[in-house]
């Protein structure tokens, strides 16, 4: 590699070190962008003429100073985050040291803060392809450490030779044994916060779910799918065909207030553990019961989204109900998810008896009458749900974006006129038909449906699954209907067979780095040391229980070839340690009879110095030794015949000098 090309790679590092922060924000786009550019330009013009341009001294100091008033403005008034301005300083260092005059002897300080960046761009992220992109930039920094270390040898000494030795199959190797090390000391190095700092990643990070805390249908509403994976739910196959779809309940809306569909506020309360094993009891179990784990990710709000037919939760240490009845919360998780188990039955009653009112919606006579044309003659609250579930879903349009109705529209005009809407209408629609029959019913919020992992066995639910539906209260126990078209609902549409196990298998991979990588937390390497401790104890006693039994059954005798197997792969050890020793082993072995010491951190030249000082009459032989030596380590091309020879006979007139004779001069 010559010159041009060792310095348009020192620029391609400086290239890819920020990249992930394009989609963790913690650095505008905009400085990215003019920073990329900068490191663009400066690259074409060197590919073009070979030499680059550097800033006269006076206008880089001029820009030095500017830039650090600028830092402190861009802190206080711009970016306004100590986070956020120092990477862009950091941008703007890397920049200034690749122009200023003096950047041909600066190249490990553009190194160092080549590095900084690359440490703000990896802490800062948490998706699994981060992993490629530190490969990929250890490869390039380790080569260029390697030609830097190269060239600084080389510099001084007085032979011309090649300083750009092959650099690539070393570096891939000390990556990948880097790599291979940081896995196997993963589990024992201490735990940090997940990230250890957090990007800003917009509006759009505190609202994950696609749920919120009200439903206003005086405003438009806008939803955007999304594939981000909100739960994971494993249940034993004989519950899947009671159980399933999944409905995972987290909001409720029980409350008409001016327009605004909201949960009627209680008492937050703490939950008493109601049994010795730490389980939470939410409901009276009513029939058969079945067992099901769930792994969420943990909203800013701390709630928990419950599989509906939940009667008791094991796992948090502790959990509240409110700010509305049936809505429960839990501290703040390690790792950004939440795991719990909870058993379930096909109806749960309520653990105190309830007596619901129906919502306080404002009623028309018209919406009065439309519901009283559906229920006919039924009279009790699950025959008339039932009708009035069935006429929504055959009669009405389903339209999953809000955005394709246009104006915002009333529930009179939903139920009475339009006869369209996205799922928010049709549950709240039924809930209003439902309250001018006096009827207690409430909008539920939260998810449905998920997709089954055929390499897991768990289900998916994901952002995109967001869904209301409607739960009415029967006199005893909640009731959940569903008026949205079945095969319109979240997780209806189909896919190939191949495009279902690829996409299991992207799962499978992002849990595998969400629960192993990113949450993996202080109580998983105590579990982990544990289980390590035991196997280890278990297999001692296995090798120890084996040795008796074979020294038991092995003669005196039958030790000897086994001893003879020793001595000989010692013997064998030893001469191939010596076979292996060095042209400058030999060189600092014959130096040091000769009462020269060398010490073990010096380079070639400081020895061809130390040694012109010491022994001016042994300096010209080091120098020929030396010169042989670094051609063979360092450079692409091997010595010649003739230097090897130099290098050989030079060697001999040194161990003779050592041994007490004189040395002669070289020829």
């Amino acid at each position: 590699m010559n010159r041009v090309a060792l310095e348009l790679e020192s620029i391609l590092l400086a290239v890819v070190a920020p990249l992930p922060l394009y989609l963790t924000y913690t650095v505008g786009v905009g400085p990215l962008i003019a920073y990329h550019l900068c490191l663009l330009g400066l690259a074409l013009s060197i590919s073009r003429s070979g030499r680059r341009v550097g800033l006269p001294p006076a206008a880089a100091k001029v820009l030095a100073v500017g830039y650090f008033v600028f830092f402190f403005i861009d802190g206080l008034f711009l970016s306004q985050r100590l986070i956020k301005s120092s990477a862009h300083l950091l941008l703007f260092l890397a920049v200034y040291l690749m122009v200023e005059a003096e950047w041909a002897a600066n190249h490990r300080k553009r190194l160092l803060v080549t590095f900084l960046i690359f440490v703000a761009a990896t802490a800062t992220s948490t998706h699994m392809s981060i992993v490629v992109f530190i490969l990929l930039f250890g490869f390039l920094a380790v080569r260029q450490l390697m030609h830097a270390s190269h060239a600084e040898s080389l510099a001084p000494t007085p032979h011309s030779m090649d300083a750009t030795a092959p650099a690539s199959r070393p570096a891939a190797f000390y990556v990948v044994v880097s790599a291979s090390v940081a896995m196997l000391l993963f589990p024992l190095l201490p735990r940090l916060r997940d990230p250890a700092v957090r990007g800003f990643v917009g509006p759009l990070h505190s609202s994950v779910t696609g749920l919120s805390e009200t439903i206003d249908f005086r405003s438009a509403r806008e939803i955007t799918p999304s594939s981000d994976v909100i739960a994971r739910v494993w249940m034993g196959q004989e519950a899947v065909p009671f159980f399933t779809p999944l409905r995972l309940r987290g909001a409720i809306y029980d409350r008409y207030d001016e327009g605004v569909w909201k949960a009627r506020a209680s008492m937050i309360r703490a939950l008493q553990v109601r049994e010795r094993n730490g389980v939470f009891t939410i409901g009276r179990r009513q029939g058969f019961r079945r067992e099901a784990k769930v792994q969420q990710k943990t909203v800013p709000s701390h709630k928990l989204f419950i599989p509906v037919g939940t009667y008791a939760i094991a796992g948090p240490n502790y959990i509240l109900e409110g700010p509305a009845p049936g809505i429960y919360r839990v501290g703040r998780s390690q790792g950004g998810s939440t795991e719990y188990e909870v058993a379930m039955s096909r109806d749960v009653l309520p653990v105190r008896p309830e007596a619901p009112r129906p919502v306080e919606y404002p009623i028309s006579a018209e919406v009065s009458a439309f519901a009283r044309s559906i229920v006919g003659s039924s009279v009790s609250p699950r025959e008339a749900s039932a009708k009035i579930e069935s006429h929504l879903a055959s009669r009405f349009r389903y339209i999953p974006d809000p955005s394709v109705l246009g104006a915002p529209m009333t529930l009179e005009d939903f139920l009475l006129r339009e006869k369209r809407g996205h799922c928010e209408y049709f549950a709240a629609g039924m809930v209003v038909l439902l309250s001018s029959l006096d009827i207690p019913a409430r909008v539920a919020g939260g998810f449905y449906g998920g997709e089954l992992n055929p390499l897991t066995g768990y289900f998916v639910v994901r952002s995109r699954d967001a869904h209301a539906w409607v739960e009415v209260f029967d006199g005893a126990k909640w009731l959940t209907f569903d008026p949205t078209p079945a095969s319109l609902r979240p997780g209806s549409a189909s896919s190939g067979l191949l495009a279902a196990y690829l996409t299991a298998i992207n799962d499978s991979v992002t849990y595998l780095w969400d629960r192993y990588v990113l949450t993996y937390g202080f109580f998983d390497q105590l579990a982990f040391l544990s289980q390590a401790a035991e196997r280890l104890r278990q297999a001692m006693a296995s090798l120890d229980a084996s040795l008796a039994r074979e020294a038991r059954r092995m003669e005196p005798r039958a030790l000897i070839p086994l001893a003879l197997v020793v001595v000989l792969v010692a013997a064998a050890a030893r001469f191939r340690r010596m076979r292996r020793t060095t042209l400058f082993g030999e060189l600092v072995a014959a130096l040091e009879r000769a009462g020269i010491e060398v010490q073990s951190s010096m380079t070639p030249f400081e020895l061809t110095t130390s040694v012109s000082r010491m022994r001016p009459d042994l300096a010209r032989h080091v120098e020929i030794v030396v010169g042989h030596y670094v051609v063979e380590r360092f450079s692409s091309r091997p010595p010649s015949p003739e230097s090897r020879a130099a290098a050989r006979a030079a060697l001999e007139v040194l161990r003779k000098a050592g041994n007490g004779g004189a040395a002669t001069p070289a020829s």
